[in-house]
This record gives structure tokens, sequence and C-alpha cells, in this order.
């Protein structure tokens, strides 16, 4: 279950895909970090309080507050991403970064900004975690609430760090091979993931 949540496409593995076309493995992994400075205090506060967490994350209001927002920040982000695989195609300069130099923008497509955001923003990241999660949670408690975190984000977390970290791989190596056809790429994985934002409101309404 651990594999299927950490694995499973979603906004992370699109975002991780988009920030390794611009900083290489290296950003799959910083978003890793990113990821793992959310979740790692989420998974100790169900620990002490699974109950009551769960209650105030199964909350319609929350579940919306938490969707807007993240959309918000995904269509910001696959807007960078589109314009900055657009800019790529027409000029044929790989080295995109030169593209998010803007102050605003260089920091909201940091790496490990991202990896937060993405995190923590996500509704259905969140719920899963009292959810099928819960499950994991519920059967480690039995060690105690320390033995049980530190099980839980060790055999959890290297399986983040592989699969984005790959992702960011591939996406750096298509680049490479792809040279400013690669911009094609790069919209198409904004698209895809906006999409995602998209989607994340319209389940809750639906």
């Amino acid at each position: 279950m651990s594999v299927s949540g950490a694995c499973a496409p979603g906004p992370l593995t699109f975002a991780a895909m988009i920030v390794g076309s611009w900083y290489g493995a290296k950003g799959g992994l910083k978003v890793a970090v990113g990821h793992m400075i959310f979740e790692a205090p989420y998974v100790l506060l169900l620990l002490m309080m699974f109950n009551s967490v769960k209650y105030f994350f199964e909350l319609f209001i929350t579940k919306l507050i938490l969707a807007i927002l993240a959309c918000i920040f995904i269509l910001y982000f696959s807007y960078v991403g589109y314009i900055s695989g657009r800019d790529m195609v027409k000029s044929g300069d790989t080295d995109i970064t030169n593209l998010i130099d803007k102050k605003f923008v260089k920091y909201i497509t940091k790496p490990i900004i991202v990896g937060i955001l993405m995190t923590g923003l996500n509704p259905w990241f969140l719920i899963w975690w009292v959810t099928i999660g819960g499950i994991i949670l519920v059967k480690a408690l039995q060690l105690g609430i320390l033995e049980a975190f530190l099980l839980v984000i060790f055999a959890h977390v290297w399986i983040d760090y592989a699969w984005l970290g790959a992702m960011a791989y591939l996406a750096g190596k298509g680049k490479k091979i792809l040279g400013r056809k690669y911009g094609y790429v790069l919209q198409a994985l904004s698209i895809i993931l906006a999409i995602f934002g998209i989607l994340l409101i319209v389940k809750l309404v639906y």
C-alpha cells in the first residue's frame, strides 16, 4: 500500500517531471525532500491524535479550501512549465532555468517549495493517510508511537526518493535526447498537471 501511494500518478509526480526538465534528477530528489518535510510531521501528528486529524481533514470545508489553494498553485506552476516549454521550442535553448529568473517565479518553482506545497495542499494526499494509509498506521501503533513513526517513515521514504528522483531523471534525459522538441513534452506535462489541479475541485463538487 505504501508503494501504491508513493508511485500513483498525480500532481506531485508530474510536478517532479517538470522540475526534472529544469534541474535534472537532483530536482526530483529535492521535491522528495520538500514532500518529506510536510509528510513526516503529518504522519507523526496522525499517530498521536488519529481520530481528531481524520475528522478535520474529512470536513468538506477543509477539503474545499485546500483544493482551491492547491488548484491555484498548480495552475500557476503549470503555466510556468508550459511557457518554458513553448520558449524552448521557439528559441532552441534547452537551459530553461534562464526562463524562470524572475524573483517570484524563481522562488515558487524551487524544487523543495514545490514538494512542500504539492503535498500539503493536496486534500487527496491528506485523506489517503487517514484512510488507506491509516490501516498501516493503526497496525504500526501496536509497537508504540515513536517506533511506529520510525518504521513507517523509513519503510516509505525511500520509495518517494526513488520514484520522484527517477521521474525527474527521465525527464532530464528526455530533454537531452530530444533537444528543443522536448519543449512539446514539457507543454504536455504542464497541461496534464493543470488537469489534475482542476480535478481536485471537480471531485469535491461532483
